[in-house]
């Protein structure tokens, strides 16, 4: 086998040598070959399959969406109510003679 010259991360030159690679080297090669390989068709069977779980988790996500969405509606209705007592409150104490001046 040939002998390469590789640079570091650190720009340093060095060579390497793959008959001198360590024994985990094989073990990512069949890695590396599996990743490599074409998936097995799916037949019809599991791709229904696949199809109906999927339909099913779509309806789950819309579903806790719309809560979602209505607990935030929720949220800026009840914060709005507050918003609008504390401002009427300010307008009716500006509206107050300040106590240093009775």
């Amino acid at each position: 086998l040939p002998t390469w010259e590789c640079t570091d991360i650190d720009g340093t030159l060095s060579l390497w040598d793959p008959g001198s690679v360590a024994a985990s080297a094989p073990s990512k090669r069949k890695q590396n070959k599996r990743r490599n390989q074409r998936p097995t068709e799916e037949t019809p069977e599991r791709k229904k399959q696949r199809l109906e779980k999927n339909k099913e988790a779509a309806r789950m996500y819309r579903g806790k969406q719309k809560e979602h969405i209505q607990t935030l509606k929720d949220r800026i209705a009840k914060l709005t109510e507050e918003n609008n007592g504390i401002r009427e409150e300010i307008k009716a104490l500006k509206q107050q003679e300040p106590p240093w001046q009775r």
